[in-house]
């Protein structure tokens, strides 16, 4: 017995996604969307060379720490939402990440 054949997906990217360099970027995807902290190219654009510069000098278990000390202060200060019905639980975190967005105007 043979399966069907798979559904075609469309896709507008013309190559495969490039990352930006540096392990911590190793799964962030640039697909030809604008990206508001990276060029096409993959360089930081200039209002965010610095905060990827930090980045990349901070060690992973670092950034592991600060994101559970914002975990935390979120869970400890009731900034959660409920889940009715889920096994793990209903209290949750809203996701976040202890990085923060930057805007800038063009």
């Amino acid at each position: 017995m043979s399966l069907p054949p798979a559904p075609l997906r469309w896709s507008h990217r013309t190559a495969a996604p490039s990352s930006p360099p540096g392990a911590l970027f190793s799964s962030y995807w640039l697909d030809g969307a604008y990206d508001e902290m990276f060029d096409r190219t993959g360089q930081a654009r200039p209002q965010c060379r610095a905060l990827v510069e930090d980045l990349l000098a901070a060690s992973l278990p670092r950034l592991r720490q600060h994101q559970t000390e914002a975990d935390t202060a979120f869970l400890t200060q009731g900034i959660t939402f409920t889940v009715y019905g889920d096994e793990a639980g209903t209290e949750r975190i809203f996701p976040t990440t202890s990085c923060r967005a930057s805007i800038h105007r063009q």
